[in-house]
């Protein structure tokens, strides 16, 4: 039943992490390894976290019981129990692993080292990288205000619109949206092309902004109020007139609006220019010397 149990909980885990080709069993058993194989080194930390299991050689504390559950599936519950079971069982599982010989097989040993490396890098980011791209309040404002250009939404125009070859048709519908009737019930009664399979007319573009249209219709509609429509405008053959059925002027976004996204942009920024200073740094610190490099440095 132990084990059955702890079969299900890594299928789920190996779902959840297959992505980076790590297993799950590799990401427990690692935690499991470092422990047993450098007790000496974790007394302190045995000190501050309770033990919960002695065994030769090895311990298990409450952090590691609770790093283990961190590695389960979203919407997993098991209890205390069942998750210091499986802990100890994925200790044992390791331990017995090591004495088989089996981390020593390439693949394994491979998947190993990608996951220690992969939990070293993310303590190493945490502790070196993150504390030195907070960014404060009076930085976001400086960007802001001296990239108002970024966070301005344009002028946008909702249009409905309609054509017809026939000039004073278009003219006698202007006509009667000025008498202040509805635009619908005029194209609808009025002989106006219509385009087969489209549901219309009118024709609705949807929002566009004003920036993005055409000259001379940006021209025709700029000026024009809600509920009113520009005069004929020829294009192909055709007299098409636009209905500006709403409308929204040039907005600038406020700041308090646009600062997480600026902060999270800015952050990001700072840390893709710390990591490709740090791995400058690692690769001559380390005399890296791969593919990888070679093609970097004849570009």
């Amino acid at each position: 039943m132990c084990i059955e149990f702890s079969g299900i909980i890594l299928k789920g885990l190996q779902d959840r992490f297959k992505y980076c080709r790590i297993g799950a069993f590799a990401l427990v058993f690692l935690i499991c390894l470092d422990v047993a194989t450098v007790n000496h080194h974790n007394t302190a930390l045995a000190e501050e976290n309770s033990v919960l299991v002695k065994g030769e050689g090895f311990i298990i504390t409450s952090e590691h019981v609770r790093q283990v559950k961190n590695l389960l599936p979203p919407g997993v519950e098991i209890t205390q129990e069942e998750l210091l079971r499986l802990t100890l069982e994925q200790r044992l599982f390791g331990m017995e692993a090591v004495r088989l010989g089996l981390d020593r097989d390439e693949q394994t040993a491979a998947r190993l080292q990608i996951a220690h490396d992969k939990i070293l890098a993310e303590a190493f980011w945490r502790h070196h990288v993150v504390p030195e791209t907070d960014i404060s309040d009076d930085v976001l404002l400086s960007y802001y205000e001296a990239n108002q250009d970024k966070f301005t939404v344009p002028a946008q125009v909702h249009l409905l619109w309609v054509a017809s070859s026939d000039l004073q048709t278009l003219e006698a519908i202007n006509k009667g949206l000025k008498a202040g009737v509805e635009f619908n019930k005029l194209v609808r009664d009025a002989p106006v092309h219509k385009i087969p399979l489209v549901k219309g007319p009118p024709y609705n573009t949807g929002w566009k902004r004003l920036d993005k249209m055409p000259k001379q219709l940006r021209e025709a509609v700029s000026a024009v109020r809600k509920g009113s429509a520009t005069g004929p405008v020829s294009f192909g053959g055709l007299y098409y007139l636009f209905y500006v059925a709403d409308r929204k002027d040039e907005e600038v976004l406020r700041f308090p609006d646009v600062k997480k996204r600026i902060k999270e942009y800015m952050v990001g920024q700072k840390r893709r220019e710390i990591r490709e200073n740090i791995l400058k740094e690692l690769k001559l610190r380390y005399q890296v010397a791969d593919k990888l490099s070679n093609a970097e440095t004849t570009k």
